[in-house]
């Protein structure tokens, strides 16, 4: 019999066999991994799976791995159950089965035994790279020059620019940092003979006002960064502490070089000082040119003191001698003021060092029924007011220390021991409710309810608030401030996200408007904002 009609037999007898079933008792779960930009299969991904929603006390929930082939396919048995589901690979961003960007939500799937799903897609965005020359002013390859890749995050509620890689160039003076999620970035270049604190900014400028933002799209790759260096001349920075506490010895002190920004110390490239417990004096080598702030504190005992001088730093004629004048904390007293029915809710008052500069406890008080506050322990520098314990149905409507308005800044105090805080308080706030649930029934959405764009409270964290949606898509803000506001519904966003303008910018023509007034409960149903047109976070 010819081989051909013998392989024609097998192949009909096959069809005729039934397929692989599924064990009794298991669920069978099925399909690809692929590569988000290209289409393209990811082979020897791992697929990863853990049991959610087990009551506490059963036995450890089920959890695997699986590889994908290299078709970049998977095949799971698995038992009943719910589970999460999700893809990685080296090179890719992590992705969750059932969310449409990574830093969406991570929606369980139910299996019943027996069932058969089919056809499931993780698509895995690839990373992206960001690379260049540095050169000297020669224009001459520089070797070893360390690469920091730097991005804005958020701290505290406020934007801060922070490391997250890092690389160094070769021979040929090249470098590459890779891995990068897209996003916005900043890259610091720091020669080998330098600190670890100093460094020029692309395209080779000491400050950030100056420096060139670098965009890079989901697995981009962005070339032609290249750094031209010049060999700075580097100075020592030599002070003294002047106090009025007995002496150093007993003390606990520091001494903090900051890049400044504005009336704030940046915590980009801080130095510590060395400083002398026994007379005061201190110094900070290998400072590059700039503007700084000069940050000093002191604690003796419970006592803290606290001085800050502005320094312009510059090659040829560096700041001698520099004298740091510590003042005692002084107290800030005030008053609350009650609008509306009902008796002076019971809550807490507290200032924050928001540059994370002083020594001591942060300055908190509770707000007795007289409405007296005393906030003691304050040196110079920016605070944020902080507001803890305020019931629900009550709200701050204004806040001011002399004439700082302090919900919609900080306030940088200088020493001046004679600070007033005046806080009112209202019952009959307005409350904000509705529900948010998209086409495909997933109610599970971050609101952000926010001011205005053009309003000054913008640059304020605290005017920033958030809830979550519960199950049924429902969410509340009680306590709302009454003015005008827009919300947005946002499905996936990493946290404190909204407090970049840039993220919130191309968002405002979808976000809801609404203005609200005393004793207003307003009750909205919102769409949630479409998640292809929000800046990616990650």
């Amino acid at each position: 019999m010819p081989i051909s009609l013998i392989l024609a037999c097998i192949s009909a007898l096959c069809g005729l066999l039934p397929q692989a079933v599924t064990p009794s008792g298991f669920a069978l779960v099925e399909g690809s991994v692929v590569n988000k930009v290209t289409g393209s299969p990811v082979k020897h991904a791992r697929v990863m799976y853990v049991q959610v929603g087990l009551s506490s006390g059963r036995n450890a929930p089920t959890a695997g791995v699986k590889d994908t082939d290299s078709a970049g396919h998977f095949s799971i048995e698995i038992a009943p159950g719910s589970y999460q589901f999700w893809a990685e690979q080296s090179g890719f961003v992590r992705q969750y089965y059932g969310s449409r960007t990574p830093d969406g939500p991570q929606a369980a799937l139910a299996l019943t035994a027996g069932q058969q799903l089919r056809d499931v897609t993780l698509q895995l965005m690839p990373l992206g790279a960001i690379s260049g020359h540095v050169f000297d002013e020669d224009g001459d390859p520089l070797q070893g020059t360390s690469i920091q890749v730097m991005k804005f995050t958020f701290s505290n509620g406020r934007r801060q620019l922070a490391p997250v890689s890092g690389t160094a160039s070769d021979d040929r003076g090249e470098y590459r940092a890779y891995g990068l999620p897209a996003g916005h970035y900043f890259l610091l270049a720091a020669r080998r003979e330098w600190p670890a604190y100093a460094g020029l900014f692309y395209p080779g400028v000491p400050d950030l006002a100056s420096a060139t933002e670098i965009s890079l799209p989901e697995g981009g790759d962005v070339t032609g960064i290249d750094f031209s260096l010049r060999n700075l001349h580097l100075v020592t920075l030599r002070g003294r502490l002047v106090t009025p506490a007995p002496n150093f010895a007993d003390s606990q002190l520091q001494v903090i070089l900051a890049r400044r920004e504005g009336d704030a110390a940046s915590y980009l490239g801080r130095a510590s000082a060395v400083v002398n417990q026994a007379t005061g004096t201190f110094e900070i080598r290998d400072v590059m040119p700039g503007s700084y702030w000069l940050v000093a504190a002191q604690l003796y005992g419970k006592y803290e003191l606290g001085g800050r001088v502005p320094l312009e730093v510059a090659e040829t004629s560096p700041p001698e001698n520099v004298s740091v004048s510590l003042t005692p904390g002084f107290e800030i007293r005030g008053s609350v003021e009650m609008n509306g029915v009902g008796k002076l809710p019971g809550f807490k008052v507290g200032m924050r060092a928001s540059e994370n500069l002083t020594l001591g406890p942060q300055p908190t008080t509770t707000v007795d029924p007289r409405g007296d506050i005393q906030l003691a322990g304050l040196t110079p520098g920016v605070w944020d007011l902080m507001i803890d314990s305020l019931s629900n149905n009550y709200c701050v409507t204004s806040a001011t220390l002399n004439n700082t308005d302090l919900l919609t800044q900080p306030v940088t105090l200088s020493g001046d021991p004679r600070q007033t805080l005046h806080i009112a308080v209202s019952s009959t706030c307005p409350t904000i409710s509705g529900t948010v649930l998209d086409e495909n029934g997933q109610p599970r959405h971050t609101i952000v309810l926010v001011v205005p764009a053009e309003a000054e409270l913008r640059s304020s964290p605290q005017s920033y608030r958030t809830v979550p949606t519960d199950e049924q898509g429902a969410f509340v803000f009680r306590g709302v401030r009454p003015g005008s506001y827009k919300l947005f519904a946002l499905e996936d966003v990493a946290p404190f996200a909204w407090l970049d303008p840039d993220f919130l910018a191309p968002l405002e023509p979808v976000a809801v408007s609404i203005s609200v007034s005393d004793g207003d409960h307003a009750k909205l149903r919102l769409t949630p904002i479409p998640p292809e047109v929000v800046p990616p976070t990650h």
